[in-house]
């Protein structure tokens, strides 16, 4: 397990807050040198505490529709289980893929420019693993709201920066920027040299390039993607199944007041509030949980959760190869 200082946790959640942001200005927030933030940084990466940057990207800017898939093993070795993985994780229009261990094994989101798009997956799909699946779950997939990090520094809560996917209008990109976005997600902290180079253009172009796609949203931010259970932490996914949705905002607006609260997932036909938390014990998970029936009891019907065993992809850009 990576023991995290006081300056690592400060550093991280700078970092949450803007992955682009540079060492210089880093280091004067921090009162460091720049060579010593990088230092750092090195070490967190070398480490796979920082497992790579990512940008924050609305997929619905870039697609029409979302679905989310939930599924539980039936007769499935080892290897069967890795070849669904590597389907799920490689699959050009997959944007989040993970493990868990509960009342499901293994769920991923998609998004799709059509209809015919999803069935076409969906046939491969169940044509290679139907077999070997118990039961499966599929649900529109609105988006999420991702709400970071704040779990590195609990105080900060107020502080952490919140994006809400899902929003945007469906946008045209230009090749230039579909270049931009795809160096981006390789790396969202590359120098801009690096992202220019890979996206074959000048260091201006891709600056312009990077502007318009925030004008357009479909970039929101630039985040670290971090590793949690190197630090000894683990992440749960909740389902809470509510009476009516009079209260989600409310809802809503409680969980990110925690700072365990990473992401709240946006879909219909599973639970109607299914909020994320990194936690550094389970017992801190059943503390969050009974808050929320504390404050909202007469909403709540029933809940469940899984640990997230492993997230095997994170909110990767969508259409992926087809950008």
């Amino acid at each position: 397990m990576y023991e995290l200082d006081s300056k690592d946790r400060q550093l991280l959640f700078l970092l949450d807050k803007d992955a682009r942001r540079s060492n210089a200005s880093i280091g004067r927030a921090l009162r460091m040198d720049k060579a010593s933030v990088g230092n750092r940084l090195r070490k967190l990466e070398e480490a796979r505490v920082i497992a790579g940057y990512r940008p924050v990207v609305d997929p619905r800017a870039l697609a029409e529709y979302g679905v989310r898939v939930y599924l539980s093993w039936r007769a499935a070795g080892r290897r069967k289980r890795r070849e669904l993985e590597s389907f799920f994780v490689r699959h050009p229009n997959a944007w989040w893929v993970a493990r868990y261990s509960g009342k499901v094994d293994f769920g991923g989101a998609f998004w799709f420019q059509g209809a015919r798009e999803f069935e076409i997956f969906w046939e491969e799909f169940v044509n290679r693993f139907q077999p070997f699946i118990r039961e499966k779950s599929l649900s529109p997939y609105f988006g999420v709201v991702d709400a970071g990090s704040a779990f590195l520094l609990p105080q900060k809560v107020g502080e952490r920066k919140v994006y809400r996917t899902g929003e945007a209008d469906k946008v045209a990109l230009s090749q230039v920027e579909s270049q931009v976005l795809a160096a981006l997600s390789s790396n969202a902290r590359a120098r801009l040299v690096d992202v220019a180079e890979a996206a074959g253009v000048s260091p201006a172009g891709a600056l312009a390039a990077m502007a318009r796609l925030k004008e357009k949203k479909v970039i929101l931010g630039f985040r670290p993607s971090i590793d949690c259970q190197k630090l000894g932490y683990s992440c749960f996914k909740a389902n809470f199944f509510l009476k009516n949705m009079t209260d989600y905002g409310k809802l809503a607006a409680y969980a990110l007041e925690q700072p365990e609260t990473v992401f709240i997932n946006r879909s219909a036909g599973y639970a109607e509030f299914e909020p994320e938390f990194i936690v550094p014990r389970p017992a801190r998970l059943r503390e969050i949980i009974d808050g929320f029936y504390d404050e909202f009891g007469r909403s709540i019907l029933s809940h469940d959760y899984a640990a997230v065993d492993e997230t095997l992809l994170s909110l990767s850009i969508h259409p992926g190869k087809r950008i």
